[in-house]
């Protein structure tokens, strides 16, 4: 640290000067091979002070005259005003710390007492006058206040960077690393060799002859450098472990991991993959993924992974057909992310696989019995509306005309009969008409003949004037367009269930008017009841368990067609049912 006591020789500071300039050669070449390594930006500022350090003490050591003595010993001064900054930093690289504040100011520091050494000629800061040492030898501008404070600076960042290393805890893992004690090592040495060179300055019986504060310069530049060497160490030990640990966890998951470059060559990958592929592990490196994927599968991954590279976006889950090396075919979710290198170029995609090849099966079963479902609700609603047809034809062609037959032989007898008798047989006569007419109701709600001879538009058509007559509902009947064409099943299931909906409206809503809408497109039809009565609370029936078994029986009919029924409703505020049924080819007939 103090410099007065310099030898008037430059041996000890040319050795200084070469190591710290090799060093700083090497820090620099090394620096562009790891750029993603930063402490190496600081060791090379320190390697960098400190050689302008060593120029500084050989250029003043040579004593060539007066500028040259005084050039060295500003160089050197300047040097020590920037080596606290440069060791701060690095130890704030290589403690991963936020020292933020502590470096401005010591930059700054340094920065302001660099001005004054440069701008100032004043025996406060640097005179050009120069002064003899204590030994007799060597010659020295006078600097009475910035050369105290850079000495005080430098003992100050020293105590600083010690304490800190002594007493910070806790360190990853749990221990203080090895590089820690390199630093501590590098800045005790140091000091000695300032301590000795103070002494010495002093003519202390102390002090050790000559002074060796450059040796003990030389022994921080190689301590600063094992230190990073160290730091270095526990982080390849460090990604050592995690990359083990890595693949353990890969080797131990069921589903596939992948690593491809960007050509779609498989870099990494675990044995879940081989598994999935049907092919063993020196198969499978290098191999491109279009070998184990059909041409179709193939396109449509090189469109994803291209899709990827130009948007950076992760794709979680993409179905694929995978084709195994004996031929079977498995069914395969991937996700795929972008790799990228330590300067964030793209290098290639991973991903996890999953074999999905049970759950698509059991999908694909499922929907074949959804499927078979769909077929026999269909059969069951075109058995029931033949059964309504047929009773309701028996209906009309028996028991009515064995009605309308009895009403016309009565009506002949009164005619005829006993004027006594006229009374009794006009009361039967009238009991007939009112079975006629409950005959002539049930054939038309077992068959309406608007809804086989002239489509569901007037079947509904005729169902809201029924209810205005029965129940004197006012229903508003809305038809948006032609929807779609309906085959006869969808077409009674639609009005089976609008006649159950406005009963339930009649009977239990408490309404005035409702409304019947029937719109749809190629995909869905839509068939809504609104009212405007008491509503339903939650969940609950309007009315009890008759009104809720009605429902009920709505939602599963439609349920088994594959559609669904939606109800919106809140008390006092009336309700609206909606139901919403898929259409296939099937079911696009003529007529609606």
């Amino acid at each position: 640290m103090p410099i007065e006591s310099l030898p008037g020789y430059c041996l000890g500071p040319l050795v200084g000067l070469a190591v710290n300039s090799a060093l700083a050669l090497l820090c620099l070449v090394t620096w562009s091979i790891y750029a993603g390594y930063h402490p190496l930006k600081p060791l090379f500022f320190f390697y960098l002070t400190l050689t302008c350090y060593f120029l500084g003490m050989t250029i003043w050591g040579m004593q060539a005259g007066e500028a040259w003595i005084s050039r060295g010993y500003q160089t050197m001064l300047v040097a020590l005003a920037w080596l606290p900054a440069s060791w701060l930093y690095l130890v704030n690289a290589l403690a991963e710390t936020r020292w933020k504040g502590i470096l401005r100011v010591a930059v700054a520091t340094a920065g302001v007492l660099t001005l004054l050494l440069l701008a100032v000629d004043h025996p406060l800061v640097l005179a050009p006058r120069l002064l003899m040492h204590l030994d007799g030898k060597t010659l020295r501008p006078e600097s009475l206040v910035v050369k105290p404070l850079i000495y005080a600076l430098d003992l100050g960042a020293l105590f600083f960077s010690a304490a800190f290393l002594l007493r910070r805890s806790p360190w990853a893992g749990g221990h203080r690393p090895q590089w820690v004690w390199a630093v501590l090592a590098g800045l005790g040495f140091w000091l000695v060799g300032g301590a000795n060179d103070i002494l010495h300055a002093m003519d202390h019986p102390w002090a050790l002859d000559p002074p060796i504060l450059w040796v003990t310069s030389i022994w921080l530049s190689l301590c600063l450098a094992g230190a990073v060497a160290l730091h270095l160490r526990d982080l390849e030990d460090a990604v050592r472990g995690s990359e083990e640990k890595y693949r353990t966890i890969l080797a131990s998951i069921h589903e596939g991991y992948y690593e491809v470059d960007l050509k779609g060559d498989l870099v990494f990958f675990n044995q879940a993959l081989c598994r999935i592929t049907g092919y063993s592990s020196e198969e499978m490196t290098g191999l491109n993924n279009r070998a184990y994927m059909g041409q179709a599968t193939a396109r449509h991954v090189y469109r994803t992974f291209n899709r990827v590279l130009q948007t950076d976006e992760i794709v979680e889950s993409l179905e694929l057909d995978f084709i195994r090396k004996d031929g079977g075919h498995r069914f395969v979710e991937v996700s795929v992310a972008l790799r990228k290198d330590a300067k964030g170029n793209p290098v290639g995609f991973r991903g996890m696989a999953r074999d999905v090849t049970a759950r698509k099966q059991a999908q694909d079963n499922l929907l074949k019995k959804q499927a078979q479902l769909h077929s026999l609700a269909k059969e069951v609603i075109r058995v029931q509306e033949s059964e309504r047809r047929s009773i309701a034809q028996n209906l009309h062609d028996g028991v009515g005309q064995y009605l309308l037959a009895s009403k016309l032989r009565l009506e002949q007898l009164s005619k005829k009969g006993p004027p006594e008798l006229l009374p009794e047989i006009e009361l039967v006569i009238s009991m007939i008409k009112h079975s006629l007419a409950d005959t002539r109701s049930l054939t038309a709600q077992l068959c309406p003949p608007a809804l086989w001879e002239l489509g569901l538009k007037e079947a509904l058509s005729w169902l809201a004037e029924q209810a205005r007559e029965r129940f004197g509902l006012e229903v508003s009947l809305e038809i948006q367009g032609d929807p779609c064409q309906l085959d006869d099943e969808v077409r009674a299931a639609l009005f089976r269930c609008a006649s159950e909906l406005l009963l339930n409206v009649a009977k239990h809503a408490q309404a005035t008017r409702s409304t019947l809408s029937l719109w749809g497109g190629t995909q869905e039809i839509w068939l809504r009841v609104g009212d405007d009565g008491v509503g339903m609370d939650g969940q609950s029936d309007r009315a009890g368990r008759q009104a809720g078994l009605g429902l009920f029986s709505i939602r599963e009919r439609i349920g088994l067609l594959g559609g669904r029924m939606d109800i919106e409703s809140e008390p006092g505020q009336g309700s609206r049912v909606t139901l919403r049924l898929p259409l296939d080819s099937t079911d696009q007939k003529r007529g609606m």
